[in-house]
């Protein structure tokens, strides 16, 4: 018996360090539950590629000075510090977590992670504890209550929308054809048809029925205090928009629209058709037309206080432009930040 007593007393230890480290792990890997009603980034964004993303006085965004790895800041831009090596796109925040889209690892030294592995992920917003829910090829995705839906390309199908459980269970294709999710308002997603029509569509998350709602030819929805804001296919691109109880529609801009946010007094856009494309500024209803800067960009993303965008054709640049300002210039902040993480 005392040759055995060094066992159990080595036993002993595992056991009470296993006690007393277990309820601290599951604690830190618990998913907590969302409202029903909760939506993890604005169309407007994530139609723009979902480089930014606001949530609890946060702004999570991808450095593009810094391979487009994930960063976070205060919305006037102070404190910006890297979270994690990631690559990343389409970003959603919810409580304690952000998923996204992991286009590549640049250095793979991220636990849990591989070199150069694509797929729906998982982090906290701190950037750690990294999961992956869905490997393979995924476009847009939107956080709505506690699962998420994207875009995914299976073989030689097209991106039919699918749902993920924000615990990465519960996986399941919603349509059998490309339909977008970006555009939420409470449990409905709103999506153009793509098969026989460019109708809205509204899908109820909470009974997975899909209903035609409205005549038209739109592209890219986006809702905003009861109004979705598209472009019209029948206008050539003209940015339009909708008043969801009454079918109200209105004109904005009969210029063509290749790319447009919306704030919550201002609609950006990018026009090129012209001999001067531009990104411009209107009012929500149309009026006011400013410049804000000739020649053609993308990736619009918008903040509580910031317009962000980069020049097509160089996205390793990032601009900026305070909501409310006609003067956009380089972010410098983010390139200062990459600096200093380098030293």
């Amino acid at each position: 018996m005392k040759k055995l007593r060094p066992v159990l007393v080595v036993l002993i230890i595992i056991l009470v360090l296993g006690l007393v480290m277990a309820p601290k792990y599951l604690l830190k890997e618990r998913i907590e539950t969302y409202p029903s009603d909760t939506v993890g980034n604005t169309a407007g964004n994530l139609n723009n590629g979902g480089y930014f993303c606001e949530a609890g006085g946060v702004v999570y965004f991808a450095n593009f000075y810094d391979n487009g790895t994930l960063y976070c800041m205060s919305p006037d831009e102070s404190g910006i510090r890297k979270l994690n090596n990631q690559t990343i796109r389409f970003l959603n925040a919810a409580g304690s977590h952000l998923y996204y889209f992991q286009a590549d690892n640049r250095n793979g030294s991220d636990l849990g992670s591989v070199l150069k592995s694509t797929g729906l992920y998982r982090s906290t917003t701190e950037g750690k504890n990294l999961t992956c829910l869905k490997r393979g090829t995924i476009d847009t995705l939107l956080l709505v209550g506690n699962s998420i839906y994207f875009q995914y390309y299976e073989d030689t199908k097209v991106f039919t929308m699918h749902r993920i459980g924000t615990s990465g269970q519960d996986d399941m294709q919603v349509t059998d054809y490309i339909a977008n999710p970006a555009c939420a308002y409470g449990t409905n997603i709103y999506f153009h048809g793509t098969t026989d029509d460019h109708n809205l569509y509204r899908l109820d998350t909470t009974t997975n029925e899909i209903d035609r709602i409205f005549g038209g030819s739109l592209w890219n929805p986006m809702y905003s205090d009861g109004w979705i804001y598209y472009m019209d296919l029948s206008q050539h691109y003209a940015l339009s928009r909708l008043e969801l109880n009454s079918g109200t529609v209105e004109t904005l801009t009969t210029d063509r629209v290749d790319f447009f946010n919306v704030s919550d007094d201002y609609v950006f856009y990018q026009t090129v058709d012209s001999e001067t494309p531009a990104l411009k500024r209107i009012n929500k209803d149309g009026s006011g037309m400013v410049t804000l800067a000739e020649g053609v960009y993308h990736n619009l993303c918008l903040t509580s206080r910031y317009l962000y965008f980069s020049e097509y054709g160089d996205d390793t640049t990032m601009y900026h432009c305070a909501v409310g300002s006609d003067y956009p210039e380089e972010f410098q902040a983010a390139l200062d930040a990459v600096v200093s993480e380098s030293r």
